[in-house]
């Protein structure tokens, strides 16, 4: 969970056996301006871009960023399963799973990332889905047709059929949110594999 301030961010780590805080830059430290560049470059359209920041530069960068952030709490992630960001500030711009620590991979190549808006909302949708009824079951919208050209869409849905059971996969058609709204109860896990058109306003 981070509490970013103008000068200073706290950054806490719950497992279920520690807690530990650590500071962090602020809003206007160099660091926030690195957090702006690769929230940039991870949403960059153009092709120049791109190009500016091959694969190494990337990697570089997103070590570097993932080391100043988490590199505190390595050893926490090493012994975990799922790692729970609640972003804040000008953190919430970027995919925490996509930072590395020193073995070169991604974060989410190695634990479940789920961004949360904060631990209250999580503590509260917990709290909601305690006390839900029926089974559980993951709805999985594929968007990744053969002539859209989405082959990690169609990656993610196959490798999400052969891990979980009761996975109902919903081609990204017209009316498919109908289709959703009947078929996705309370208990459902959503997975959505598709384009995405992001409006700022």
């Amino acid at each position: 969970d981070l509490f970013v301030g103008p000068e200073q961010t706290y950054l806490f780590a719950v497992s279920s056996d520690s807690c530990r805080m650590v500071s962090l830059p602020g809003g206007r430290s160099r660091l926030a301006r690195q957090v702006f560049l690769y929230a940039d470059l991870v949403s960059a359209p153009d092709r120049a871009t791109r190009d500016a920041y091959p694969p190494a530069r990337m990697t570089s960068l997103q070590q570097a960023l993932g080391l100043s952030l988490l590199g505190p709490m390595a050893d926490l992630i090493d012994a975990a399963q799922h790692v729970l960001v609640a972003p804040d500030g000008f953190y919430s711009s970027i995919p925490f799973g996509t930072l590395m620590l020193d073995d070169g991979r991604m974060l989410m190549e190695r634990v479940d990332v789920v961004e949360v808006p904060s631990a209250s909302v999580l503590e509260w949708a917990r709290a909601s889905n305690a006390n839900t009824s029926g089974a559980a079951c993951l709805v999985t919208v594929d968007g990744g047709g053969r002539d859209h050209g989405l082959k990690g869409a169609r990656r993610e849905v196959s490798a999400l059929k052969h891990r979980y059971a009761g996975v109902d996969v919903i081609p990204a058609s017209a009316g498919v949110l109908d289709t959703l709204s009947r078929r996705a109860g309370p208990a459902c896990i959503l997975h959505v594999a598709a384009h995405a058109r992001v409006n700022d306003e």
